[in-house]
């Protein structure tokens, strides 16, 4: 209760500390950037797949998609191509014409959004250090809900969670015009509120206060015509389709082992017709180029070819035996990482329901350092579990409680009695000697064991919930944020009171066991550690720079504050000693000192981590080793890295694993 009521005070202060953090544009403008190239153009644009085949996509002009009735001809900012003379020549020159706000549509895999990154990227690329306008954010729509409210405010609360930027500054760049909103997949917006999101949206471009915002925004043509009314923006455009003729020459010049694929294309036009997107000719390419493999030929309507097309290339990137994604710097070779393409199969499919599961930007976007128990089934989602796992009292207690809840409350009690164990038996066997300190050490361990296994396993569960536990920190608001060590959190001051009233009845209780002095000495030494463990706050200013960062950072903090709490407790030792005190008194304590690190901080997010993949594993849903097989699946080009986290290749192959059936692993094509 203690350590939870810190967690949730401390990262209030911190909150705090990060809207004054930047409020000053100079430093802010600068991250912002910085964010957007690391995760959306490095990250995301240039490990796309529709960009490995090098095809002519013209855009086309749709004037009528978009509503320009509420502009005054004064007040259209936008030169159309009838205008100029000529048709643009890119996606920026597009935008720059349509007065700074464009639609983008498409069909599906016809690169909406890697137009839309290529737009953020050449608004970078351009950008004047001096200029104040042009700072582009990029921002999912999916994570759009009804009871969002008005745009401003989702605008607001999407910058502030992942550009971290303040409330006030965000407000001061979108009335000044600062910001360049690249919103992508208006499509993405749950059907029964994309009405509702589209009205929303144009109620904010229709505010003369934020009249000077320039937006972009992507949506399937499909989904876009069959809304109500039209968007408020200044141009439209069109991902034309890949012409037949164009697919055949990215085929031919893949070589002979396009050549089967290249010959159907010429005398089937309705298979033909499936490879007019980016998306199908590079998937249809990477499948078949390898040669290590035979693959068959698609056959079937349109929709069927476009799902084996899908089928052949996870397929070819499980079996293959080359790297076909450059792995990163030391990485081991493809095959070393000991994942069978089952496996591999199995846990992508399991993933990507999960991330479904998750919602909003999780259903797009993995870290790992944000992942906790959280992520895992909960009572009556039963469907997310794999049949027949787990077994044994782990599986009736899932099936009672939940997996989420059973992960946490059976890793954390069994931690809980080993860190306790660790913790009081010094203190015991001081106070009271080797045997009789040792004997009842292990019951008061056992004790706290039971205590963590049933608040968080079985209390926390419908129908107790919040009622009962509300002094527990709720898991699923811990930042995703390297935990660090502060002076501004430690000289706060405001647990210092119950810190202390800790200490002293621990010390209370080594008084009355041993001597007075010994239980002041036992105080002053927890008070020693627990007020260093209170400078413990997650680092909200950014996200990880790779995936794995915030917990590695905390983790070196974890190590470094224990190190300190043990040359603090060695010197207060030896400064006892001088004048006489139990110096093997604080010595006994030191353990004791550092249990907040444990239970706050970085020592929390381990905790998470390991009953995530304590329940993961035991599941079936998720590998044990879920780092290394990140990876394993970057390498064969199935995830890609996104920045800090991880993101399938193509939103195409995550809805491919969602609907895959986890139990059928496709078999290995014929050599």
């Amino acid at each position: 209760m203690f350590g939870s009521n810190i967690v949730r005070v401390t990262g209030v202060n911190m909150a705090l500390y990060q809207d004054r953090g930047v409020e000053r544009a100079d430093l802010a403008r600068p991250r912002v950037r910085r964010y957007t190239r690391r995760v959306w153009v490095d990250g995301g644009l240039h490990h796309r797949l529709d960009g490995t085949v090098s095809l002519a996509t013209p855009l086309r002009e749709r004037p009528h998609a978009v509503d320009r009735g509420w502009l005054s001809d004064g007040d259209r900012r936008g030169a159309g191509p009838e205008e100029t003379g000529r048709p643009p020549r890119g996606i920026a020159e597009w935008a720059e014409m349509s007065g700074g706000r464009l639609l983008i549509l498409g069909e599906p895999g016809a690169g909406k959004s890697t137009q839309l990154l290529h737009l953020a990227e050449a608004l970078l690329d351009s950008e004047d250090p001096e200029d104040t306008a042009r700072c582009p954010v990029v921002l999912l729509l999916s994570t759009w809900q009804p009871r969002t409210g008005s745009f401003d405010q989702w605008l607001v609360a999407e910058l502030r969670e992942h550009y971290q930027v303040s409330a006030a500054l965000t407000e001061r760049w979108l009335h000044d015009g600062t910001l360049t909103l690249l919103l992508d997949g208006l499509d993405e917006v749950p059907e029964e509120g994309r009405s509702q999101c589209l009205e929303t949206l144009n109620t904010f471009l229709r505010d003369p206060a934020y009249a000077d915002v320039r937006i972009a925004l992507t949506c399937r043509s499909t989904e876009y015509d069959r809304l109500p009314t039209r968007l408020a923006l200044d141009g439209a455009v069109s991902l034309a389709p890949v012409e037949v003729a164009e697919a055949q020459r990215a085929f031919r010049a893949a070589g002979e082992a396009l050549a089967p694929l290249l010959r159907l294309t010429e005398r089937n036009a309705e298979v033909a017709a499936v490879f007019r997107t980016p998306l199908m000719v590079v998937l249809a390419v990477l499948a078949y180029r390898d040669g290590t493999t035979s693959l068959p030929l698609p056959d079937g309507d349109a929709a069927q070819v476009r799902q084996e097309i899908l089928r052949l290339y996870v397929v070819s990137m499980l079996y293959r035996h080359r790297v076909l994604a450059r792995a990163e710097p030391g990485s081991p070779a493809i095959g070393q990482r000991g994942f069978s393409p089952s496996e591999t199969y199995r846990y992508l499919a399991y993933l990507a329901r999960l991330m479904t599961r998750r919602g909003s930007r999780l259903r797009t976007l993995l870290y790992v350092d944000e992942l906790t128990p959280e992520w895992l089934p909960r009572k009556g989602e039963e469907r997310y579990l794999p049949q027949g796992r787990p077994t044994g009292w782990f599986g009736r207690f899932t099936g009672r409680v939940g997996l989420d809840h059973a992960s946490t409350g059976s890793m954390g009690g069994v931690l809980a009695t080993c860190f306790f164990a660790v913790f009081v038996a010094p203190l015991s066997v001081y106070a009271w000697g080797p045997l009789p300190g040792l004997l009842s050490a292990v019951p008061l361990s056992l004790a706290v064991g039971l205590l963590v296994f049933t608040l968080f396993g079985v209390t926390r569960m419908k129908p107790f919930g919040r009622e009962v536990t509300f002094f527990l920190d709720d898991e699923g608001n811990v930042p995703r944020a390297a935990t660090r060590w502060t002076w501004v959190a430690a000289r706060a001051g405001r647990w210092v009171v119950p810190a202390a009233t800790g200490a002293a009845t621990c010390g209370a209780v080594i008084g009355v066991s041993t001597t007075a002095v010994a239980g002041l000495v036992v105080a002053l030494t927890i008070l020693v550690g627990g007020l260093l463990g209170l400078g413990l706050v997650p680092d909200y200013r950014r996200e990880p720079d790779y995936p794995g960062e915030a917990l590695s950072v905390s983790g070196r903090v974890l190590r470094t504050l224990l190190l300190a709490a043990v040359a603090l407790g060695g010197a207060e030792s030896a400064a006892y000693a001088l004048v006489g005190w139990p110096w093997q008194a604080c010595l006994a304590a030191v353990p004791m000192s550092t249990c907040l690190f444990m239970i706050t901080g970085p020592g929390r997010a381990w905790l998470r981590t390991r009953a995530l993949a304590f329940g993961g594993s035991r599941s079936g849903l998720l590998p044990s080793r879920l780092g290394p097989f990140l990876e394993h699946a970057t390498e064969r080009a199935l995830l890609r890295r996104a920045g800090g986290g991880y993101a399938y290749a193509h939103d195409a192959l995550q809805e491919f694993f969602e609907r895959a059936d986890p139990r059928t692993v496709p078999e290995e094509p014929s050599r």
